[in-house]
Order: structure tokens, then sequence, then C-alpha cells
């Protein structure tokens, strides 16, 4: 097992807990709260400007149609732009924090 943690100013810690389960490999994500695990959503990883693209989608209510290409879109954006969106991250919260 692995275990990884952020933490950010104000929330709570975000523990990240990855297991085998069954030949598969699994993640379930938790609050530290009062020194105890809490269950928690975990939040969604985005590999670069591709998966962006496709959760903005979801969330307005696009529905990918069979055979459109989609997913091959997504994939091809995540080679063109691997890790932009952590990077983008970073200099928001260097940006922030002067």
């Amino acid at each position: 097992m692995e275990t990884t943690r952020q933490h950010q100013l104000g929330a709570p810690l975000l523990t990240r807990l990855r297991y085998r389960w069954n030949g598969d490999e699994r993640m379930r994500c938790f609050h530290i709260m009062d020194g105890e695990p809490v269950a928690a959503e975990c939040p969604p990883k985005f590999n670069g400007l591709g998966d962006v693209v496709a959760g903005a989608a979801k969330v307005v209510g696009v529905k990918p149609s069979p055979g459109c290409g989609c997913e091959k879109r997504r994939q091809a954006l995540n080679r063109a732009t691997p890790k932009i969106v952590a990077r983008m991250l970073d200099a928001i919260r260097g940006y922030w924090s002067k």
C-alpha cells in the first residue's frame, strides 16, 4: 500500500490510499479531522489539457456519441500538454503566496 498526502492552507489534510484488490489498482481518499480518518471523495486527476476539456464538457452536460473520436482527441491533447494543469496550478499558488 502507498499513501500520499496533500495539504492546502485552510483545508483538512487529504490522504490518498492506493491498494490492489483482485488485481486492480484502486484508490480511496480520506480527510484527517481531529486525528481520525473520514471518508472523502477523491479529487479528479488531470494529466493534461485533454482531461480538463473532457471534464468541462461533462460538467456542462455534453455527452460523447459513439465513434466520435473524443477519447483519441483527449489522449492526443494529454500527450501534447503533459502535466500542464499541475504546472498552471503551481504557478497560481506561487503568485498568490507572494
